[in-house]
Formats: structure tokens, sequence, C-alpha cells
């Protein structure tokens, strides 16, 4: 049963290890002294809190079944000496990450905008969400929302009155999102006509709010072309309230999400609380 679950661990470790070397790759940008560091330090709290959870894993299961008499073992000691040879690989990967990094050319210098945003729209880019995401779920238990927006009736819009009417329409949806959400969240444009914005230490009400307020202030978006204005489908999740990792927190948002769109949209809905 150690065996078991110190390659549940090893493997945990590595792939948060793989999980910000993938979205660095992404992003196109190179981790600093800084960034490695703490990097490395989260890999190592990862490991410390899987030993933690592995241990009350064998507890549990023993306990029941543990000699009467006999007071049941603790595996956290065992765990901490098995799993240390997969925690030198993946240290030794991290290694080998930052010394690959090092013999590379310095990139250019880019101002802050041009590297984090959309070079379109004042948001965050995909592989910026990937690394705020991994992030926020390096520090365990603290509570995050995400919302997941889609603008209604793009392609009709595109399709309709052209590119340049719909490339006007996504920047003005931009800018309602960051006026109804200023100093409240990120917001990251993760697709097309999609866009998410995080929430942090916000729960499931209070993110809920927030998405009120944007659909409020997308319907007051006006553009000559669209005179009506613009409307979207909000979907909202929360961890811990409505989802068990930061994973499953994105495929409740975009779930709730595609649960607005489909009763027609222009609305928020709710992921359903565990």
């Amino acid at each position: 049963m150690i065996e078991v679950y110190d390659n549940h661990i090893g493997r945990c470790v590595a792939a948060r290890l793989e999980s910000y070397e993938t979205a660095y790759a992404e992003a196109g940008r190179t981790p600093t002294e800084q960034d490695f560091a703490e990097i490395l330090e989260d890999c190592k709290s990862v490991r410390i809190r899987e030993i933690g959870h592995s241990a009350r894993a064998i507890k549990g299961f023993i306990g029941p079944r543990a000699v009467v008499g006999v007071p049941a073992q603790d595996a956290q000691p065992q765990l901490e000496k098995s799993s240390a040879h997969g925690y030198d690989i993946v240290v030794q990967k991290w290694k080998t990450w930052k010394a690959k990094t090092q013999l590379q050319p310095a990139p250019a210098k880019v101002q802050g905008p041009e590297k984090q945003t959309d070079v379109s729209i004042l948001t965050h880019k995909k592989p910026e969400f990937e690394i705020a995401l991994a992030s926020l779920a390096s520090k365990g238990d603290t509570p995050c929302a995400l919302l997941f927006l889609d603008l209604d009736k793009f392609k009709s819009i595109n399709d309709t009155l052209g590119h340049l009417v719909g490339d006007q329409a996504l920047r003005e949806f931009a800018n309602g999102l960051l006026r109804a959400c200023d100093r409240k969240g990120a917001i990251y444009r993760v697709g097309g006509d999609e866009f998410c914005v995080l929430l942090p230490n916000h729960s499931l009400d209070e993110a809920a709010a927030v998405a009120e307020r944007i659909l409020r202030e997308v319907r007051t978006v006006k553009i000559a072309e669209l005179p009506d204005g613009l409307s979207t489908s909000i979907g909202v999740a929360c961890f811990p309230e409505s989802a068990g990792d930061h994973t499953e927190l994105v495929s409740q948002a975009d779930g709730a999400m595609y649960v607005s769109k489909r009763a027609g949209g222009n609305r928020v809905k709710q992921a359903d609380r565990r």
C-alpha cells in the first residue's frame, strides 16, 4: 500500500512541474530566478500535502482492521522516506529546465501590455490564465471563483455585418468587462468570443453578483451597427463550493455558461453547490 501511495505522490509532483513547463512554453515566457524558486517551492508543497493526504488515507484503511491492543502504524515517516527518490527525480528535471533556459539567448524586452495582454483587446491571454490558475491551485484551500463568458450571437454578427464590426463588438464587450470587474479580478480572453474572469477570495454568491454587474454593463454597450446592444451568457463556479479542485472549477464554470447559452443567453447561471 505504501508503494501505491508513493507512486501517487510522485505523479502529483511531476504533474505540477509539467503544468508549469507547458504553461510557460505556451505563453512564450522564460521563468525568472524568482519564478524558478517559487515553482520548486510549490512542487515541495505538493509533495508535503500529498504525503499528509496519503498517510491519513492509509490510517483510515488500516484503522478498522488493526489488531486489538496494537496501535496503528503511522505511515507518514515511511511515505516521506519512500517518496524522496521520486521527488529527487522531479528536482533534477527542474534543474534541467532551468539550465536550458539559461543557455538560451535572452529574449527581446517587451513592455507589459504587449507581453501579457491580447494585442487587440486589453485582456490577458489564455496562457496567462493557465499560469494564474496553476498558481491559485498551488495555494491549496484558497477560495476562488471563476466566470466563463460567451458573447451572444457573435457568429451572426460576423456573418451578417462583417468581421470589422465583429472585432469592434469584441473590443466593446471586453471594455464592458473591464469596467464591471474593476479591481475585482483578472480578465482573460480564452477563445474567439469566450472570456473568463478569475475572482480570488470570492464566494459563489459574491461571484454571481459580479456576473450580474457584467450582464448589466454589457447590455448598455451600443455601436452604430448594433443599436439593440450586446448580451452575454455567463457561467459561475467557485472552489470549494461547487468544485473539488481547480480543474473541476473550469469545467463547472464552462458547463454553467453553456446552460445559460442554451436557455437563450443574456443571463447568469451558477454551478450547483457540492
